[in-house]
């Protein structure tokens, strides 16, 4: 093995099959490196014994007649593989390993004492304890913890993933497409004089959080808002992540290399709430009563978060009896059960669980230049389930009863937005509850915040309650003065050009407020659904609606509407055709917020 590591020839590539997708040189070296590993915990050796171990066995077999008087043999099957391997270790690795055993008789070698670690505690607890034939372990916790230390171990890294993650994600939010991603490295990000986080010493964090539980990633799927069920690509198996790595890997995606950030972090929550639930069905806890806490707000403090070697370690040293005895060497003896006690105090005690719904954990993901948007979703939706629109009272109660309320509006939105994900792929007939659906199906405990919403409303509403939840978070973030179309690129939100804001005030003071209402909505559907989506550079036929006249694709959505019905009177052919032509689908953000505040002027001065 040590062969493809020094250089690479066609002949050692050809040592594996199947033949390797990846770097052979590099495959070889993680091979001997997970074996080191393997090694290092099943002697309870330190790694430099490892090492110091392994050269004295090659150097018996170098000294070795049987080794000389050897035949060359063909391990073509996996059974005269293991029959070498146990001939050869019969041979050479078991008399090293006698020998090794009986090292304390020589005086020499009583100054080397044995180290004491976390690998070695752990390994003595299973074979001393949880390894004993017809004997039950009147320690669960501690054992619950030695099966999930391996994922567990990288839970303090994730705050810092997250800090990182969070700062790329804004920095290039609708900047890049996957393309730039993919070819830019996380050097290259790492360079820019602008950061205001040092890039490459977080990314440490990612690459050791990465390296716990790439293995775990291989047969494991996870389900998503937007794409239900995914597993990590075999091109993403056993990725090797540096600096030189595409920045694509950091920014969490459902889809490319994002997709190992993606799963990398979700893998890491659910292995946290599990764990969470075994440890409170063990200590007699309700799972459901720890606080749940969001990804956005996610501290150390509530993950089961320590450092192997400055939080376990020095309880390790606390629960252990190291003495040494002339003739016998040293005795290692641990009280696992203070252990336990302790771990269960310092580590475990006060934790959270990661925010989930249904059976999604929600994970914040990269926005792209040219994304899916929520106009391909509903599109598929439609395809699937007819859309029809809440009638205006309806719509009104239901509004009256979100009271303006913006976490209880956000809520409701992400909530839809799960329920309409399953929607799109598994389709239903339009009369069902939607309501029934997202509690009995989806499993969800707070649905819509409305309840007129969860009364009435069937799949064939979810398109238009989801525009009115939309509809309605706008408004309140612009009566608070925030940016009301934050999601959305800077080429989507062009300010009204000269002129245009007087025609516009003239039209909208010529209107009624049931038609200035009814506009407003339009408005806000069209730009969601239809302006903002992304255009297809390998379309020919594909038209970008930012550089058309609104008024010209307000008339387009009569004559296309977007529910099965015909289009609604409220704004006559009339009405559209005195809006002010120079106004651009790019001029919406702005119109609507211009439309907004003369409605709200309008409504005072009536009341």
């Amino acid at each position: 093995m040590l062969l493809p590591v020094a250089y690479i020839s066609f002949a050692t590539a050809a040592l594996v099959y199947p033949p390797l997708q990846q770097d052979v040189r590099q495959f070889f070296l993680e091979h001997l490196q997970k074996d080191l590993q393997i090694i290092h915990m099943a002697t309870g050796k330190s790694v430099d014994d490892v090492f110091l171990l392994l050269h004295f066995i090659c150097h018996q077999i170098s000294q070795s007649e049987a080794y000389r008087r050897m035949e060359p043999q063909a391990l073509d099957n996996k059974q005269i593989r293991e029959t070498w391997e146990e001939q050869f270790a019969k041979s050479f690795i078991g008399p090293v390993l006698q020998e090794v055993e009986c090292l304390h008789e020589f005086p020499a070698v009583w100054r080397y004492r044995s180290r004491i670690t976390l690998e070695h505690f752990l390994r003595e607890f299973h074979l001393k304890v949880e390894n004993i034939k017809g004997k039950k372990s009147k320690m669960e916790v501690l054992g619950l913890f030695r099966q999930q230390h391996p994922f567990l171990q990288a839970l303090h890294r994730i705050p810092n993933i997250l800090r990182l993650q969070q700062f790329l994600m804004a920095k290039y939010r609708r900047r890049l497409d996957r393309v730039e991603a993919k070819n830019m490295t996380i050097a290259d990000a790492a360079g820019d004089g602008n950061n205001s986080i040092d890039v490459l010493e977080t990314l440490s964090d990612f690459i050791a959080a990465w390296e716990c539980v790439k293995e775990g990633l291989h047969s494991y799927g996870c389900w998503t808002v937007h794409d239900g069920l995914i597993h990590l690509p075999d091109a993403y198996k056993n990725m090797r992540i540096d600096e030189n790595s595409p920045l694509a890997v950091l920014l969490p995606s459902t889809q490319g290399p994002g997709i190992c950030s993606y799963m990398m972090l979700e893998f890491l929550f659910r292995k946290h709430n599990e764990f969470m639930e075994s440890y409170c069905n063990k200590t007699k806890q309700k799972y459901e009563r720890l606080p749940e806490v969001s990804m956005r707000k996610l501290h150390s403090n509530h993950l089961v978060s320590y450092h192997p070697d400055r939080d376990l370690l020095p309880l390790v040293l606390a629960n252990c009896n190291y003495s040494f005895e002339l003739g016998k060497g040293t005795t290692i003896e641990y009280d696992f059960e203070g252990f336990e006690y302790q771990l269960k105090e310092v580590i475990l005690q006060a934790k959270s669980r990661v925010e989930q719904k249904s059976h999604v954990i929600p994970i914040d993901t990269m926005v792209y230049r040219a994304d899916t948007t929520n106009s391909v979703v509903f599109k598929i939706l439609r395809d699937r389930i007819d859309q029809e629109s809440l009638s205006p009272a309806v719509k009104l109660q239901i509004v009256s009863e979100l009271k303006s309320r913006l976490p209880d509006v956000c809520d409701s939105i992400n909530n839809l937005d799960i329920t309409t994900s399953f929607l799109k792929s598994l389709g239903g007939e339009p009369d069902k509850s939607l309501q029934t659906f997202m509690t009995d199906v989806l499993k969800m405990k707070q649905t819509i915040t409305s309840q007129k919403a969860r009364q009435f409303c069937r799949f064939k509403h979810i398109q238009s309650l989801w525009l009115l939840l939309s509809f309605e978070k706008s408004v309140i973030l612009a009566q608070h003065g925030q940016d009301a179309f934050d999601d959305f690129d800077n080429e989507l939100k062009e300010g009204l050009p000269d002129g245009a804001r007087a025609e516009l005030k003239q039209f909208c003071q010529n209107k009624n407020l049931e038609k200035l209402e009814y506009l407003l909505q339009q408005i806000f559907d069209c730009f969601l659904l239809r302006v903002a989506q992304p255009v297809d550079p390998n379309d020919q036929d594909a038209i970008d609606l930012k550089s058309i006249s609104l008024r010209d694709i307000l008339q387009g959505d009569r004559d296309a509407p977007l529910y099965s019905k015909e289009p609604d009177e409220t704004l006559t052919d009339e009405d559209i055709f005195s809006f002010p032509a120079v106004i651009l689908g790019k001029h919406i953000p702005d119109t609507w917020l211009s439309v907004l505040r003369e409605l709200e002027k309008r409504r005072k001065e009536f009341q």
